[in-house]
């Protein structure tokens, strides 16, 4: 017989975020697990990768990034006791500006001194994942906002002509690494020496790409990626040792090494025909910046009943703040390679 499974929404009451006594389970009949199942996380990796630089306490609610741009070579000779006309510095500000985001729970006394399960823990850690959570997803909205797009297929300049079948290519992501290098991108200095075990890799200095888990399918399909030759797509497992490694590295395509996260950019819906559709952040270093406000701005809450608004001590809240934002600091060091799941 299959196991049944009971669905309880703790949070279903009143303001939409109150535990009470009336929303949790029976454990009167049978025979009661202690131990919690784990819960689904994804990998939280949009922050990883950019420039950190942390924005003070009371020094504002923006931080701004400047560059002075490259200036033009000096090709023409010199004349003899002729001054040429100079050139003008030209620089570029990138304000990033801090948002205040947080969430909370509120758990009733009676709950907290009544209940075979460890509630008030169990928010600490609910709201400690829904900010990594929030936080990694807010992150991505900036950065999926860049100007540098490729499209898979023939033809696409938008998220709504994707189609089933316009999906990652080789020759897209050879479109991608030729752009880069021609912006003088740098890559990423971390690499993987070669070995002398057989049908294995090295893996040079590289660019960093972030995938959502639906995509892996199209890295071995052998029309979009051949087996063999600089098209070949070298999966983590071949790669010559797992130095440097990342957590949910599934591979390398010539320069370009791929991580997944199911948290990374999905246009549920928006393709043709309602399908969904997939954003790939592929990026050099120092492409972009993330900017918290430093010194404890993240945390997690914990007030126990009482307080001017709770006469009776019946309220429990558990939440978290955060502050921070992403930027793009060179739209040509950062691609967005929008395609359909293979």
């Amino acid at each position: 017989m299959a196991a049944t499974v009971q669905t309880i929404d703790y949070f279903a009451t009143g303001d939409g975020n109150h535990a009470s006594s009336d929303t949790l389970p029976s454990v009167t009949r049978g025979v009661y697990n202690r131990s919690l199942l784990k819960r689904a996380q994804p990998e939280l990796v949009h922050q990883q990768f950019g420039m950190q630089h942390p924005l003070g306490m009371r020094k504002g609610q923006s931080m701004v990034f400047r560059r002075y741009e490259k200036l033009d070579q000096a090709t023409i000779p010199l004349s003899e006791g002729v001054t040429p006309d100079g050139t003008s510095l030209v620089k570029r500000d990138y304000v990033a500006t801090i948002k205040q985001y947080g969430n909370y729970v509120i758990v009733s006394d009676f709950v907290d001194m009544t209940h075979v399960d460890p509630i008030i823990q169990q928010s600490v850690e609910l709201m400690g994942e829904n900010m990594g959570e929030t936080m990694d997803s807010v992150y991505r909205e900036y950065l999926v906002t860049g100007t540098s797009v490729a499209y898979a297929g023939t033809g696409n300049s938008a998220v709504g002509d994707i189609a089933t079948g316009d999906v990652l290519t080789s020759t897209l992501f050879d479109t991608v690494i030729s752009a880069l290098k021609g912006a003088d991108a740098k890559v990423f200095q971390p690499q993987i020496s070669g070995s002398t075990r057989v049908n294995t890799y090295p893996v040079a200095k590289s660019f960093w790409a972030i995938i959502h888990t639906d995509l892996e399918g199209s890295f071995y399909n052998t029309t979009n990626f051949p087996v063999s030759g600089m098209n070949k797509f070298v999966p983590v497992e071949q790669y010559a040792n797992a130095d440097g490694v990342m957590e949910n590295e599934i591979g390398k395509y010539r320069q370009i090494r791929f991580i997944t996260s199911t948290n990374a950019k999905v246009y549920s819906g928006q393709g043709t025909g309602a399908i969904d559709v997939y954003g790939v952040l592929v990026f050099a270093r120092d492409a972009y910046g993330v900017v918290p406000l430093q010194r404890g701005s993240a945390r997690t809450i914990i007030q126990r009943a009482g307080g001017n608004t709770d006469p009776l001590e019946q309220r429990n809240t558990v939440g978290w703040k955060s502050a921070g934002c992403a930027i793009i600091l060179n739209d040509d060091w950062m691609y967005r390679v929008v395609a359909a799941a293979a």
